[in-house]
């Protein structure tokens, strides 16, 4: 339940995030607010949640816009955005500060570490189910009918999109790139020498994080294109996303 509640707080950041940046004060309490959340509700999910928020506020640092591509320009919108996440840090300090503090004194070994994280990544299972239905075989997997719908809107916004959105599509696919391409033997380096692997357990964790890019590229098939398409296409995934939710 925890780390479900740290998942869904997860949108929420990156949208108060993509406000942030402009300096408006509302976003930069609610994205203090959602970083709070986060790191009270779950540790990996807030250690993994985190560090793909930071992932996302540099990209819409450094996102080409007209006329802009100056270092004040950047600043002007990378301070509000690391502000608002200090500001969360500081608002959860009383839980993490303390934690981190008696770290030395648990022993987190027990529930996971590198070896078992390392181990687990070797004789992991496919990183997507090979039927429709979510039938997971006791570990998480990225299902069939995600994977397609985010190729599909990935392949609508790409075709159909403007300049930004098109730039927009190629860094949730880097993101979602980054969460699944973590999950196989190819990530072995990554996971031997990254700082908290520890706190993971599982690095199968990672699969949530890359539903929010999915997710976001998914809504690519309701947002842009003929209408008909697009209406379509929604029905089409609609059906497809309830009927392997409920089987």
């Amino acid at each position: 339940l925890a780390e479900l509640l740290g998942l869904a707080v997860l949108p929420w950041l990156f949208w108060a995030l993509s406000g942030a940046r402009s300096g408006s004060p509302t976003f930069l309490l609610a994205t203090a607010l959602a970083t709070a959340a986060l790191v009270l509700s779950h540790n990996p999910t807030a250690i993994l949640g985190l560090s793909f928020a930071v992932l996302w506020a540099a990209w819409l640092t450094f996102e080409p816009l007209a006329g802009e591509g100056t270092l004040r320009r950047w600043l002007s919108r990378a301070l509000p955005m690391a502000l608002g996440l200090a500001l969360g840090m500081g608002l959860s300090a009383f839980f993490w500060l303390p934690a981190t503090a008696e770290a030395a004194a648990t022993r987190l070994d027990l529930v996971g570490g590198r070896e078992n994280v390392l181990h687990l990544l070797r004789g992991g299972p496919r990183l997507v189910l090979d039927k429709l239905l979510y039938d997971y075989p006791g570990i998480p997997q990225f299902g069939l009918v995600q994977a397609v719908l985010a190729a599909g809107g990935s392949l609508a916004l790409l075709a159909f999109g403007s300049g930004i959105a098109r730039r927009k599509t190629l860094a949730q696919v880097t993101l979602l790139a980054v969460a699944l391409g973590l999950n196989t033997p190819l990530s072995e380096p990554f996971w031997a020498h990254a700082p908290l692997v520890g706190a993971m357990s599982f690095p199968w964790r990672l699969v949530g994080m890359g539903s929010l890019p999915a997710a976001m590229l998914a809504g690519g098939l309701a947002a842009v294109g003929p209408l008909g398409l697009r209406l379509t296409a929604l029905g089409l995934a609609g059906v497809a996303s309830l009927a392997a939710s409920l089987a």
